[in-house]
């Protein structure tokens, strides 16, 4: 059987608009993560069209998973990407509304079994 791989060009954002990439990259010790974090400007809407990542090839794996916080530390889970060994991209097209203190926080999980090598980025504008 024969495996077709379909590739679309990276989303670009509408004329107009300011376009917003975000971009980790790095190493994860075992059991641990690290985390981007984009605070949300005043009077602004943010609009995530995809998010990508990948992690090098381990026994538990890893995750990446994007949160917005809209107050104090509770965090909405917006969407989760396992990988091990591969990539993953995940088209999303959800809206943010900033007030300054709102913020996305973009998190890359080591699953266990020592450090990984961790890739994750999201994209969109702001409106």
């Amino acid at each position: 059987m024969a495996i077709v791989h379909v590739l679309s060009p990276p989303p670009v954002a509408p004329a107009g608009k300011t376009p917003v990439k975000r971009t980790s990259i790095g190493s994860v010790p075992s059991n641990q993560s690290s985390q981007d974090i984009y605070t949300i400007p005043s009077e602004s809407t943010l609009v995530i069209q995809h998010i990508h990542g990948g992690v090098e090839l381990s026994v538990a794996g890893g995750r990446v998973e994007l949160l917005y916080r809209t107050s104090g530390s509770v965090d909405e889970i917006v969407n989760v990407g396992y990988a091990s060994g591969n990539n993953f991209r995940l088209d999303l097209n959800e809206r943010f509304v900033g007030n300054g203190e709102r913020v996305l926080i973009m998190k890359q999980i080591n699953q266990g079994g020592g450090p990984l090598h961790m890739f994750s980025r999201w994209t969109g504008y702001l409106e």
